[in-house]
């Protein structure tokens, strides 16, 4: 089903138009397949691969779409970014290493808020505040040109990458707070090759028009950046609240949600 969705996504209007019988073919066979596996899940439903009542379930459905937005950007900064820094004149091995600031604020962003969590037993702030902090360090990177000193970048990177993943595992602890007595129940989440670098082989005078062009059009991929964290902000506001501390309420909450999935109730 994937594979015959995204295959023609590929080769349509670059190896064959998109009128192409393979094309068509390949789209509408995902569209089957597609059909195919919602009707299976249906008619297995508790005991399908992917139980859809879990669905009904409010904070394992947003948790999801939480989760789903934060990757998602996640991806599409750490793909895009080194591109930049390679239209200033890096190579990819030095746009790499700029990217080094960002992955260790990604670390201790994850470490962090899992450290605070522990001893707390609160995780919806931080699933509030991840989004928050992510915004703004995508708003800060639009602002950005062929000319902004590469210092700057990198800390707009690293406050980017710190926000990003102060919220990363709290959907996961999220669902398993409403799950704690039901294990079983926990979802575990478990081309042509293009360089930048040709620009510095054009003539002179037009490099700067390249790189100019370049540079704004990547701007571009951090609007959507910041679309994908409000909703994830928006998202985390319907994932409900619990102290992990509070036994009494985590046997409650187990309790109740197993009713919820079972008759369909949010």
């Amino acid at each position: 089903m994937v594979t015959t969705f995204f295959v023609p996504l590929q080769m349509g209007g670059a190896i064959r138009p998109w009128s192409d019988k393979l094309i068509i073919s390949l789209f509408v066979a995902s569209v089957v397949l597609l059909v195919v596996f919602l009707v299976w899940e249906y008619l297995r439903w508790t005991k399908a691969p992917l139980p859809l009542n879990i669905l009904y379930n409010r904070t394992q459905s947003f948790s999801g779409l939480y989760r789903f937005f934060l990757q998602g950007t996640n991806i599409s900064a750490i793909y895009h970014t080194p591109f930049y820094y390679q239209s200033k004149g890096c190579t990819p091995s030095q746009s790499g290493v700029d990217m080094i600031l960002y992955v260790v604020s990604m670390i201790i962003g994850n470490m962090g808020p899992a450290v605070v969590t522990e001893r707390v037993g609160r995780y919806w702030h931080f699933m509030v505040a991840a989004p928050t902090f992510a915004v703004i360090g995508f708003g800060v990177l639009f602002t950005i040109n062929e000319h902004t000193p590469v210092s700057r970048v990198i800390g707009f990177q690293i406050l980017l990458g710190f926000g990003i993943d102060i919220g990363f595992q709290m959907p996961l602890i999220a669902v398993q707070a409403e799950r704690a007595n039901q294990p079983d129940l926990i979802p575990v989440a478990n081309l042509i090759q293009q360089s930048i670098s040709v620009v510095f082989w054009l003539p002179k005078d037009l490099q700067p028009l390249v790189v100019s062009a370049y540079v704004d059009g990547f701007r571009t991929t951090f609007i959507y950046g910041v679309l994908a964290m409000f909703l994830a902000l928006l998202a985390a506001l319907f994932v409900k609240s619990y102290d992990l501390h509070d036994q009494q309420q985590i046997d409650t909450v187990a309790v109740t949600a197993e009713k919820e999935t079972l008759g369909g109730n949010v």
